[in-house]
């Protein structure tokens, strides 16, 4: 009994991939289909606002003063790299977070229980991402969906950074 069901069902995807590849316009279909699933998915999408900010960083800087960036006489990463990684490592600490999230107007958010605090802070940490653009260029974005709130992100984390290692 299971064997006859089993080349019925066999016998039948069989078919059915025959009269798919029978017919050239079913070709479209797939892609047609996937088409609308985009076009519906980016207009249910809520808007997302993305802030950049650079800053340039050379060997004998006040950033590269500020860094440790000096110390490393010979290496495979530019100064911009090295600057970069810093402010990822930095963007890990819950202490460096708050202290980004206390520029902006999302320190409504640190006010609450633990777990608010938390969420606050893993959701902002999700938002701000650090790359090196260059040997020299050091990009640093933050996303939100209200433009005002990720341009003062990407500034917070800017201002923090420089203020974070004068402090050190």
């Amino acid at each position: 009994m299971q064997g006859i069901l089993q080349s019925m069902l066999e016998l039948l995807v069989v078919r059915i991939l025959e009269a798919y590849f029978r017919h050239r316009w079913a070709y479209l279909l797939p892609m047609f289909l996937l088409l609308v699933a985009a076009v519906v998915s980016l207009a249910l999408q809520d808007p997302v606002y993305i802030s950049r900010a650079s800053v340039y960083v050379e060997r004998e800087s006040l950033l590269s003063s500020l860094t440790d960036i000096q110390d490393q006489p010979f290496s495979w990463s530019g100064p911009a790299k090295l600057a970069a990684d810093e402010i990822q490592e930095l963007l890990s600490t819950d202490a460096f977070v708050r202290a980004v999230l206390a520029q902006t107007p999302l320190e409504a958010d640190l006010t609450g229980g633990p777990e608010a605090v938390q969420s606050a802070l893993s959701d902002a940490r999700s938002h701000m991402w650090v790359t090196a653009a260059g040997i020299n260029l050091v990009r640093l974005s933050a996303a939100h969906e209200n433009a005002e709130s990720a341009h003062a992100m990407a500034q917070a984390l800017l201002d923090t950074f420089m203020q974070w290692r004068i402090n050190a």
